[in-house]
């Protein structure tokens, strides 16, 4: 952590295990976010991070998912 937050590859790292854990794909992800596809993967491939905007929904989401 860099400043009390993650580093880029922390973030990705820590995303990437978040999907495998819940069983999430990047089209679930996508729907759920309104974003494309290609985004999500890029997300997931350590290309791009969220930007900030996206960080706080995509976590609700992935909670929302683990409490399924």
């Amino acid at each position: 952590m860099s400043n009390g937050y993650p580093t880029p590859k922390q973030y990705v790292d820590t995303l990437r295990h978040i999907t495998e854990v819940l069983g999430v794909t990047e089209a679930e992800i996508s729907d759920a976010l309104h974003v494309s596809l290609p985004t999500v993967a890029r997300w997931l491939q350590g290309k791009n991070l969220p930007h900030g905007a996206m960080r706080m929904p995509l976590m609700r989401f992935m909670e929302r998912r683990n409490e399924k």
